[in-house]
């Protein structure tokens, strides 16, 4: 009578379509709002690095990567050890990216730039070495070099091959390669935007709010960002701007809040990265329009009750008030969160708007997706900018408005709790 070891039936069991099943659809849907979520989490971490030491393929060192970043916000520590095994395993592009980022963001300079250029001589692919010196242009970037900055993405873009696009190619793809701040040129996206200035009505407002969108958010996340911001008692001016047109018409009973509808259809794959961007012109305009602070937000949050203009008054002395990361942990397009930020009625602040159109005049275009355009607009403005004024609010924010990150799924689940919670 022969007799299984110990271990063969536990790897049965972990090898099972309903076991593989149950944690492929966590790694879809998790979104850490619940002690749940996070209780198991070093367990999922678990079942996909004994997947990945079975069948020695790397998807399944990303996906914990990619939870790690989902978990703590940012490249945790450990996936410099997990990345690195994955390269040990098999050179991917996706374990290059996931390396050098967690290293340059967990290590200091000098070691992070010494094991980059060890990386680089080890790594067979060129184009795999290429993006080693996208991380070595971010050591740059932090202390102030733009022009060896600029030189490294500008290296990368030209040196790889055409069909060579891993995702840090996309932003890379954006950043500004000029030495002297962008001029305004001629954009038929743009124009179709400007085109409604004259739709602004005169107005006493004590601060406006721009937020942009394509009309599949809208429709989405409209309910949630109307309920709780009308139900403030502040004197504002909320503009929305809808890059298409809506199939519906939203009842709006507050003449605080107007709609534009700019009817541009066939943007391709683009209209998220424009939806995105078209609030920093709208930004623009309103301040130029009004002279009050105007407050650019995304569109998928919630405010609290209390309104905003405790957060403008506080700001009374600045020019504006940003969400500032750490730049020691973040790639340059991510410092500055475009979610959120408040521009005062002051010279730098309306300089600063004024350089983030100028740059996206030159760059937006419809087809091919442009993500993290609006952060390469903002990165672009603070390189050409005094930034004395501008005040980090990223500590401050949380206490006037929700800004949920990660799925759709998620983000609905704590929209919904917050406009709970606030009694709308």
């Amino acid at each position: 009578m022969t007799h299984k070891r110990i271990e063969e039936p536990l790897y049965d069991i972990l090898s099972s379509d309903c076991l593989k099943n149950s944690f492929e659809a966590y790694f879809k849907n998790v979104g850490f709002t619940s002690d749940e979520e996070v209780i198991v989490f070093d367990l999922v971490v678990a079942y996909f690095y004994f997947q990945f030491k079975i069948t020695k393929i790397n998807s399944y060192i990303y996906k914990i990567c990619s939870l790690y970043k989902r978990r703590y916000k940012r490249n945790h520590p450990d996936i410099v050890k997990y990345s690195f095994e994955a390269l040990e395993n098999k050179e991917q592009a996706d374990a290059v990216v996931y390396y050098c980022s967690s290293l340059i963001s967990n290590k200091e300079e000098a070691y992070a730039m010494e094991k980059l250029r060890e990386l680089s001589h080890i790594l067979s692919d060129d184009n795999n070495k290429l993006i080693v010196e996208i991380y070595l242009a971010t050591l740059s970037w932090r202390k102030s070099d733009f022009q060896s900055y600029r030189d490294g993405i500008k290296g990368f873009l030209e040196a790889k091959e055409k069909d060579f696009n891993p995702y840090v190619s996309i932003p890379c793809s954006t950043v500004y390669l000029g030495d002297e701040r962008p001029r305004r040129v001629f954009n038929g996206i743009l124009s179709r935007l400007d085109e409604s200035v004259c739709d602004l009505e005169d107005k006493d407002v004590s601060y406006c709010i721009t937020v942009s969108c394509d009309s599949k958010y809208f429709d989405i996340y409209w309910d949630y960002f109307y309920t709780s911001l009308r139900s403030t008692g502040d004197n504002f001016y909320c503009r929305v701007v809808v890059t298409d047109s809506l199939g519906w018409c939203p009842e709006v009973d507050d003449d605080r809040f107007y709609i534009k509808e700019l009817g541009m259809e066939g943007l391709g794959e683009n209209v998220g990265p424009i939806s995105s961007a078209l609030r920093f012109l709208s930004a623009y305009q309103l301040l130029d329009k009004y002279h009050v602070p105007v407050v650019v937000s995304d569109f998928d949050c919630a405010f609290k009750s209390h309104g905003l203009e405790g957060l403008i008054s506080g700001l009374a002395g600045s020019a504006a008030g940003l969400r500032l990361l750490n730049k020691k942990l973040v790639m340059p397009w991510e410092y500055i969160t475009a979610g959120f930020s408040v521009f005062m009625p002051k010279r730098d602040s309306f300089y600063f708007l004024e350089i983030v159109v100028n740059f996206l005049s030159g760059v937006l275009v419809s087809g091919p997706a442009q993500w993290w355009v609006d952060q390469n607009a903002v990165e672009c403005a603070h390189r050409f900018t005094d930034f004395n004024g501008f005040v980090d609010i990223k500590s401050i924010i949380d206490r006037y408005v929700v800004i949920p990150t990660g799925s759709a799924d998620t983000k609905k689940k704590i929209l919904e709790k917050a406009v709970q919670e606030a009694g709308f």
